[in-house]
């Protein structure tokens, strides 16, 4: 009874849902994935339908290369209505981790209509998912159609990014 106590007094449940994930994304910048998991945690204690602290959980366990654990919580993510380019890379990557390269290849299309920066991001996971396949002249094909991707989007789409500090 005092243990539960105890660990009632630690302060926690007065920390916001939102000070538990910039602390999460903090702890994970500094490669610290244990501190950036229990503050995850906390937040799906919370708010066990909180779609970012899910996303950004999945990056934690990519990061260590638990591609399971990384798909499984990007799944759930994008059942509560996560969508966009975070999604997909998370997705992707999670795939790769896990030897899914066939389905990386299948699920995710360049479409003609595309931004620039979603198209260089789909061939990146199609040329990682190529070179775990063994398909080495593919993967490269894959890399120069994202490095060209990229080019574009950082010219034409978004040249703003090159006056950031680093540039992005």
């Amino acid at each position: 009874l005092l243990g539960a106590f105890i660990a009632g007094c630690d302060g926690s449940n007065n920390v916001s849902v939102e000070d538990h994930l910039k602390k999460a994304q903090e702890l994970l910048d500094k490669a610290d994935f244990r501190g950036s998991v229990i503050e995850l945690k906390n937040v799906l204690q919370k708010e066990p339908g909180n779609a970012t602290a899910r996303l950004i959980l999945s990056q934690v366990y990519a990061e260590v290369g638990d591609g399971a654990s990384a798909e499984k919580e990007i799944l759930q993510a994008q059942k509560l209505g996560l969508k966009g380019l975070d999604a997909t890379k998370a997705l992707g990557h999670a795939y790769i981790l896990t030897n899914k390269f066939k389905q990386v290849l299948e699920e995710f299309k360049v479409e003609d209509n595309d931004p620039a920066s979603r198209k260089a991001s789909i061939y990146l996971l199609h040329g990682d998912a190529y070179y775990g396949m063994g398909k080495n002249v593919d993967a490269v094909s894959a890399y120069d159609n994202a490095i060209k991707a990229y080019r574009k989007d950082i010219n034409e789409d978004r040249p703003h990014l090159k006056l950031t500090e680093p540039a992005e």
